[in-house]
């Protein structure tokens, strides 16, 4: 799932697709802590996007990053670019986390 700086979609997705999303993000910090006001909001504008293995989802070069990705089923690794001494350090987020 991503939000991502675009015009909001002409029509919103049902009412219990929505509660279900908020159920299911509330599982995850920090959504655990959101008002729920704003949480339902941000729900409503979600979409769902799948990315087959080993696919790229952000680089330094797409510039500054205007998505949210949440982990829905599976994995993420990110990869740091190599600093002065050479190393590159990485991160995984699975399920829920962004």
């Amino acid at each position: 799932m991503s939000i991502q700086s675009k015009p909001p979609l002409p029509t919103q997705p049902a009412p219990s697709l929505i509660k279900s999303t908020v159920e299911d993000l509330r599982q995850y910090a920090p959504f655990d802590a959101m008002q729920s006001a704003a949480l339902e909001f941000m729900a409503a504008r979600l979409s769902l996007r799948y990315f087959a293995k080993g696919a790229c989802l952000l680089a330094p070069q797409d510039g500054v990053a205007n998505s949210l990705f949440i982990v829905q089923k599976g994995c993420v690794t990110g990869v740091a670019a190599k600093s002065g001494s050479g190393d590159a350090s990485a991160l995984t987020l699975t399920e829920g986390e962004s």
